[in-house]
């Protein structure tokens, strides 16, 4: 018998250190524990055994946590993950006078302004918004508006839209932490990417765009894009927006790498509300993202007759977005916004 066939059926032991770890799946099983445990926990001969089951999973998992590798999906990363790879995290603060100056620079779009209050209001008026989809058309409206307005004044572009656009191959993208050398891989998609396009005869690219399925050279036509995160709204859960930023940073992690750009500008959205944001690399591999205050857009103002406040929020809102899109060559950043107060992304006690 040949040498080489004694091997078979025998499979060489990995070390953990060579080994990707998909946390995801461990905090799944983690809850599925957890939901299997409220539900027999009581019962007199299942209790020392879900007891002990439970403290093998929890050591498993502390073990899998300090792994050297790990793989997560976008929304599987935390801030315990940021940390993990060297995140650092600053403030990204707005200077009225900048924002007074982008609004009052900004060409006219009264009727597309006007167009987006009324079916704000039609919503509000007509859709239960206790729920995830009555929040998702707000959303959505908001997104037309901003293809509708940069199309308006750039007339040789176009704007195209492309939910859930694959950002990584099925292995992920590896983040390092140029510190500790710590590798987790990030998976997953981009909730939704804005792509600028130039109209060329034929629409060829809108039709590429729109039409097929060819998104992996989506950003070789894209003459500016935009990541855009959305944060599903789940009934009687009222976890604050900034605690979805560190999926809007894995995300723009993997934005970055994947168009070779070293400054990602995001935004973040449950639909009524948008977090502003901008991830730096610097040349040795840190990154930094910086963040706004919350940016509202208030229902109870946007139905009265006459609110020039939430005529006022909405402009503020869309004119951002259209910035964070593609600058403005009338209003340079450093008169818009600032940063400030950038520190290593602490993890949780």
């Amino acid at each position: 018998m040949p040498a080489s066939s004694t091997v078979v059926g025998h499979k060489r032991k990995r070390s953990i250190r060579d080994t990707p770890v998909n946390l995801g799946e461990m905090r799944a099983a983690m809850k599925h524990l957890t939901s299997l445990k409220a539900e027999l926990g009581d019962i007199q001969e299942t209790e020392g055994e879900i007891r002990a089951i439970m403290g093998h999973a929890r050591a498993l998992q502390e073990i899998l946590n300090n792994a050297e590798t790990s793989r997560m999906n976008f929304s599987s990363v935390t801030k315990n993950v940021l940390a993990s790879v060297g995140i650092s995290r600053g403030l990204l603060h707005f200077v009225p006078d900048g924002i007074n100056a982008l609004l009052s620079c900004s060409p006219p779009a009264n009727d597309q302004y006007a167009f987006l209050r009324s079916q704000l209001i039609e919503i509000y008026d007509h859709v239960n918004m206790n729920y995830d989809g009555g929040a998702r058309m707000v959303f959505d409206a908001v997104l037309l508006a901003i293809s509708k307005i940069s199309t308006e004044r750039r007339q040789s572009h176009g704007v195209a839209i492309l939910p859930d656009m694959k950002l990584t191959p099925a292995d992920g993208i590896m983040v390092e932490n140029p510190v500790t050398r710590h590798k987790s891989w990030f998976t997953g998609c981009a909730d939704y990417t804005l792509i600028q396009y130039l109209h060329d005869e034929g629409d060829n690219y809108k039709g590429i765009l729109l039409e097929t399925a060819a998104r992996n050279i989506a950003f070789s036509i894209a003459t500016a894009h935009l990541l855009v995160v959305y944060v599903k709204h789940r009934p009687g859960k009222h976890k604050k927006l900034h605690c979805y930023l560190p999926k809007a940073v894995s995300q723009a992690i993997a934005f970055g790498e994947r168009t070779k750009q070293s400054e990602v500008r995001f935004c973040l959205s449950d639909g009524h509300s948008w977090i502003f944001a901008i991830l730096k690399k610097d040349e040795a591999g840190n990154r930094t993202y910086y963040e706004s205050v919350i940016k509202n857009v208030d229902k109870s103002q946007i139905k009265a007759a006459e609110s020039d406040y939430s005529r006022r929020q909405i402009r503020e809102i869309v004119e951002l977005i259209l910035y964070w899109l593609s600058p403005s060559e009338v209003v340079e950043p450093g008169q818009l916004y600032e940063f400030k107060g950038a520190a290593p992304v602490m993890q949780d006690d």
